[in-house]
């Protein structure tokens, strides 16, 4: 090997075993072509770049080519001009921009039985031998990995019958190209956006192609019974051609390629989705009231690194800096173009991981922990408090004010003034002070649905058969109602079913955008994923948030602070008439620090303490379920837009809805990919 730009140059022939590790991050360019001799054996470790230089240049695998990637460090096959696999190694700057045909193919001859290709990615091939794969009559493992972008075919197949399992053929003229006596067997793989055909037999043999996904919940087009099997001319994926036979289709692999939500039939906002070769969202696209396509991007430990709006798009633009521990170091928030900055965060953190600090304009906010990892003292702008805790996690101080509580972790009362009283099950009934008391109802599967307060006003809410919250009725009398994409919150209606609100997301608690009166607002965070403020379309400040570490809001700001908007510490739909959180299965109060009810999972040890929130740790953890302690790092999180139903259509009635036509609003899958 030699020098190359920026990478070792490759050429010749292998002869013998070898192993080259590519987990430096410099690329392997071949010049002029390359090959394994017969008996040698060519090893290349999990993160190896193998870059091509022109459109003849090939590898020649006459031995063993054994490329066992990891999911997360792939083994990538590419074009020299390819900057996203092992930087800008042509030197160019990025003027060059890889295609199908950049250079030719991996070529497996008839003695190359033994090679492996497993999580590896081939793409940007096709050139002088019309295929990035070549396959002769050596059968090779190929699994979990993706060929794509070729100029030709991705994989070709000759006499020869492999099993092609959990493979992604994508954006080929032609997926998998079989001739001469070849039967291979696919299974799990994914057929996506290929020109001409997914899966073309020009062979002898009938194909087993069973149980894979061709791009469509309608399975692939066959337009005129080609396949000599299944007639399907309605379906919209892949086309298939003669004697494969496809039934039983896979109805979806499980990634989210699309959303809508409609009023009665008519769409009101849609999202696409599209995915690297490693399954990670690299664009989210969004129609209707809210309109913008948002690009992310991961770095070669497979860490976010930025989320931010296409060129020309409106929203917000985060860029993320990590240590060797993959812990969030910084965070800079900026407006579309990058020209104004709305925060430039930056976090230390100790051995365990707890942040020890977080400084940004305001100023450098510190924290302190105990033996137990129990949060014991916030320090910074706005904030000087001081926590203690008994030996059941009870909170038995803050600051000046203590807090006594019953043998089963109840709270009973508070040194300035408030009492509490619970019912049989558990839930908190009463809060009273100075002879005001707040009455707090609950279901039979103990759900809040009624708060009374001194006044003579009340809160209700109703929830639909998976517990999630339909119907808010405020103290002035209004009933708003909610209708969700699996447990993220993407509309409100009113009961006149008028759209009041639509929101997007890229992940769970994490909204993208708000639309709202017309007016579309984008949403941004803080390490914590914090809502800290949105800003409109122009990229100017709306509203911005301050909370303490518990939740409790410390400062508001922005042309327009008062702008409603639910979604506030953790991402979580705030309520402003009771001051509560609502976190699903349980409502959380910032103020106390603690839930109002008991786990209904009981998910924490038996005799442990059910009304604790995030462990007493909220500035690293939290509840996003009501269930159990879950870590904030939403960086690790977004992006990874996967379910299990591919994606929903979500229908709200045009008529004025009642609590019992919200309740039956639900998901339906129509595809993913």
């Amino acid at each position: 090997m030699g020098a190359a730009e920026d990478g070792f140059a490759v050429a010749g022939s292998i002869a013998g075993q070898v192993t080259w590790d590519g987990d430096d991050g410099f690329p392997f360019v071949v010049w002029n072509d390359l090959a394994v001799n017969q008996n040698a054996k060519l090893t290349l470790t999990p993160g190896s770049v193998m870059k091509f230089n022109d459109y003849y240049d090939t590898l020649w695998v006459n031995g063993a080519l054994v490329a066992e990637g990891e999911q997360a460090r792939p083994i990538t096959f590419t074009s020299i001009k390819d900057d996203a696999a092992g930087g800008d190694t042509n030197g160019d700057g990025g003027a060059s921009q890889p295609a199908g045909n950049d250079w030719d193919s991996l070529r497996f001859g008839n003695t190359s039985a033994g090679s492996v290709l497993d999580h590896a990615i081939v793409r940007y091939g096709g050139g002088d031998w019309y295929e990035s794969v070549y396959l002769a009559t050596a059968a090779i493992t190929l699994t979990h990995s993706s060929i794509a972008h070729s100029g030709q075919s991705g994989l070709r197949i000759s006499d020869v019958s492999p099993a092609l399992d959990s493979n992604t053929f994508r954006d080929n003229l032609t997926g998998v190209w079989v001739e001469g006596n070849a039967a291979p067997v696919l299974r799990q793989n994914s057929f996506v956006g290929n020109r001409e055909y997914g899966l073309r037999n020009q062979g002898s043999q009938t194909i087993d192609a069973e149980d894979n996904w061709w791009g469509s919940v309608k399975g692939p087009y066959d337009p005129s019974n080609e396949s000599g099997g299944l007639y399907n001319p309605d379906g919209d994926g892949d086309r298939v051609s003669d004697r494969v036979d496809y039934q039983p289709w896979l109805a979806f692999t499980g990634l989210l390629y699309g959303i809508t939500v409609a009023t009665g039939s008519n769409p009101v906002q849609s999202l696409a989705f599209a995915y690297d070769e490693l399954n990670r969202v690299t664009e989210l696209s969004a129609s209707g009231p809210v309109q913008t396509s948002y690009r992310y991007t991961y770095d070669a430990a497979g860490r976010l690194t930025a989320i931010g709006p296409a060129p020309g798009q409106p929203g917000l633009r985060a860029v993320m800096e990590y240590d060797a521990n993959n812990r969030l170091t910084r965070l800079i928030n900026r407006n579309p173009s990058g020209s104004v900055t709305f925060d430039d965060i930056r976090a230390a953190y100790d051995k365990v991981g707890n942040v020890l600090s977080d400084q940004d304009a305001n100023g450098a906010t510190t924290y302190t922990y105990d033996a137990a990892y129990q949060l014991t003292g916030v320090s910074g702008p706005g904030l000087n408090q001081t926590y203690a805790y008994d030996a059941a996690g009870n909170r038995t101080s803050k600051g000046g004010v203590t807090y006594t509580y019953d043998a089963a972790n109840q709270l009973l009362s508070s040194s300035d003034g408030w009492s509490f009283s619970y019912d049989a099950n558990g839930n908190l009934r009463t809060r009273a002070k100075s002879g005001q008391t707040t009455t707090y109802t609950w279901d039979v599967r103990d759900r809040l649905t009624r708060i009374d307060y001194p006044d003579g006003s009340f809160s209700a809410f109703a929830y639909d058969a998976q517990g999630r919250r339909i119907s808010r009725r405020d103290r002035q009398g209004t009933t708003t109602y909610f209708i969700y994409e699996g447990w993220n919150l993407v509309q409100e209606a009113a009961s006149d079913g008028a759209v009041l609100a639509n929101y997007i997301y890229d992940g769970l608690d994490h909204p993208l955008a708000m639309n709202r009166g017309g007016a579309t607002y984008y949403y941004r965070y803080d390490r914590q994923g914090n809502v800290t403020g949105l800003t409109n379309g122009a990229g100017v400040l709306v509203a911005s948030y301050r909370y303490d570490p518990w939740g409790n809001l410390i400062a508001t700001g922005g042309s327009n602070p008062n702008l409603t908007n639910p979604f506030r510490f953790a991402g979580r739909e705030w309520d402003a008439d009771s001051g509560l959180y609502y976190l699903r299965a349980r409502y959380y109060d910032p103020d106390l620090g603690r839930f109002l009810s008991r786990d209904p999972l009981h998910l924490t040890m038996p005799g442990a303490n059910h009304y604790l929130y995030a462990a007493n740790n909220p500035a690293n953890a939290g509840d996003p379920m009501g269930l159990d302690v879950a870590n904030r790092r939403w960086w690790q999180t977004v992006g990874g837009v996967v379910i299990g139903v591919g994606a929903g259509v979500i229908f709200i009635a045009t008529a004025p809805v009642s609590a019992p036509l919200a309740a039956a609003v639900g998901a339906t899958a129509v595809g993913a990919a």
